[in-house]
């Protein structure tokens, strides 16, 4: 289970990281003047053309309120990961599943719906709009039907389920997600929103922190 945490927390600290250095380029005009060498091995070396690298921060640094490659590719590689290793746990953990069901309680089951169709769309996605196919989600769908489940409302509140939670008492990871009215070729943010997608990677890193830390146990 560790190795599956630590995965977690470094696609997480792979996000911060990411969109750090993607501000800092856009407030601030970057020029490299030499390649730059990467050691692939004792007595190797792969050169990144320092041309192609300052026309790529130029573009940003120019355009900071444009979608670019390296921000738009850290969220999308980051959520891809964090979810995709949330999936892995929830179905090949089980004592991993038995405390996430003691942390959430009744948000349990919207928190795993929700993060199994994240992980179906982002895993199978083939365009960079990331569109939403039939396949990524019919199945999920015949399975909430056959529940007389209608739509997935996450309401996670830190300070319910937290006890050692010192920020707002009104915090809380909010994800709604309607199968039913969902139509083919969506874009997936169009979906679940950007910020939906933050507070969603920001709750599965905080899960895996305390997991690590600490057996949970229910306060109910």
């Amino acid at each position: 289970m560790n190795d599956y945490l630590a995965l977690l927390q470094g696609y997480y600290k792979f996000l911060l990281l990411g969109k750090f250095f993607e501000n800092q380029t856009k407030n601030t005009e970057i020029k490299l003047n030499e390649d730059l060498q990467i050691k692939t091995g004792s007595h190797t070396k792969f050169s990144l053309k320092s041309s192609q690298i300052s026309a790529l921060l130029s573009e940003i640094h120019k355009h900071p309120d444009s979608k670019n490659v390296f921000g738009y590719l850290t969220e999308i590689s980051a959520f891809r990961g964090i979810f995709s290793v949330m999936r892995e746990m929830i179905e090949k953990l089980p004592t991993f599943r038995s405390k996430l069901q003691e942390l959430f309680w009744d948000e349990y089951r919207n928190f795993e719906q929700v993060i199994r169709f994240l992980r179906n769309v982002l895993s199978h996605s083939t365009t960079p709009s990331l569109l939403v196919h039939l396949a990524d989600f019919q199945q999920q769908r015949d399975f909430l039907s056959s529940q007389k489940i209608k739509k997935l409302n996450l309401h996670f509140v830190y300070a319910d389920h937290i006890k050692q939670w010192e920020g707002s008492k009104t915090y809380a990871c909010d994800v709604e997600l309607d199968l039913f009215s969902l139509k083919p070729l969506t874009p997936l943010f169009n979906v679940v929103n950007l910020h939906q997608m933050y507070l969603l990677a920001e709750l599965c890193f905080n899960v895996s922190k305390i997991i690590t830390a600490r057996p949970v146990k229910s306060s109910r």
